[in-house]
């Protein structure tokens, strides 16, 4: 299994505001869809229910509680889904996907807005949750990536 959790947040790990990004770096939105571009992407449906349109080139499994269609999957079909693959899926929100989803991540991939946000949605701080940050470079005047591995 091999799944890599992918999101942006700010010094406090906040990741969101009424559903929403309460930032906009237009680096960030490429990196990610450079980053994700091929792979298997999993979401949870409000954040799918966010997004302008589908995301051509990935493929989307939405994570519900009550699975309705081909794409949608609950936790243990998920599992079992990415077992067997060694190919990178991505794992991007929103937080409850995240809270759900990061005992089995094995690395991280942090966009860190350099500021703090009125967020009312927050993602662990990593570094207190047996997390390693590995590396960092900048990806614009507000933003850095940041590579985490599970120690």
């Amino acid at each position: 299994m091999n799944l890599t959790l992918m999101a942006a947040a700010d010094l406090e790990w906040g990741i969101g505001a009424a559903g929403a990004l309460p930032w906009h770096v237009p680096e960030d939105l490429k990196h990610f869809k450079a980053r994700t571009m091929g792979k298997t992407v999993v979401m949870g449906r409000r954040t799918v229910d966010t997004l302008p349109s589908s995301l051509p080139g990935r493929r989307i499994l939405t994570l519900t509680r009550h699975p309705r269609g081909s794409d949608e999957t609950h936790l243990p079909g998920l599992l079992g889904h990415v077992a067997g693959t060694e190919d990178e899926v991505i794992v991007a929100g929103g937080g409850e996907v995240y809270s759900l989803l990061l005992p089995y991540c094995t690395r991280a991939e942090i966009t860190r807005i350099k500021g703090v946000y009125p967020c009312d949605t927050h993602l662990v701080d990593l570094s207190k949750h047996g997390w390693t940050l590995i590396g960092s470079e900048p990806l614009s005047e507000i933003s850095n990536i940041e590579q985490w591995t599970r120690a």
